[in-house]
């Protein structure tokens, strides 16, 4: 019987023919999708190479600073009529190697139930051989003619804030700590 407007009905078999032509197509086609997919995202052999030199640069600027955390806590700071609440974190750093590290520059990000809250940086200039410094972490900017508070509420105060302190120096990033605060009063100036 003729349907679809004069086209013979194909029998069973002639139908597997048909998707037996296009399962191997198709496979072909997920595949090459795969393969340029997979390829996208290698790097050429020069980026290879300056990724190694960077971990290379990484591992001894990590083996060249030590941190460690000596207190955390808030600073109080008042902003016309209210009380911001500043987040500090008091450090020692050192240097371990026998090189003067001419420039480091210490940075500290809050951030409070994932959202970010503040960030500060703080410059280590000059830092010799076996010397330490301690150095206060806070969100407090210096511009020209005054300051920038950034911080918290009062209310705000009642969620613990973490922190990460990372730092920079000789062409590489590194993390250096990480932890979290709950309230606590400072006296750092």
């Amino acid at each position: 019987m003729l349907t679809d407007y004069g086209v013979p009905k194909l029998s069973f078999w002639e139908r597997l023919k048909k998707l037996a032509l296009i399962i191997p197509a198709a496979l072909i086609f997920c595949i090459g999708l795969f393969v340029v997919s997979y390829f996208i995202g290698q790097h050429s052999t020069k980026q290879k190479n300056e990724l190694k030199k960077m971990k290379i640069r990484e591992d001894a600027f990590k083996r060249s600073v030590e941190l460690s955390v000596l207190d955390a806590g808030y600073i109080i700071r008042t902003a016309g009529r209210e009380e911001i609440y500043v987040p500090v974190v008091r450090c020692l750093i050192s240097n371990a190697t026998n090189e003067t590290i001419e420039i480091l520059m210490l940075y500290a990000f809050f951030t409070r139930k994932g959202e970010g809250v503040c960030q500060a940086s703080f410059p280590v200039m000059g830092l010799k051989p076996g010397e330490e410094r301690e150095v206060s972490l806070r969100c407090l900017d210096s511009i020209g003619f005054g300051t920038v508070i950034k911080g918290v509420t009062l209310a705000q105060t009642t969620t613990d804030i973490r922190y990460e302190i990372s730092a920079y120096g000789k062409g590489a990033y590194i993390g250096l700590a990480r932890g979290e605060f709950g309230f606590k009063l400072l006296t750092v100036y």
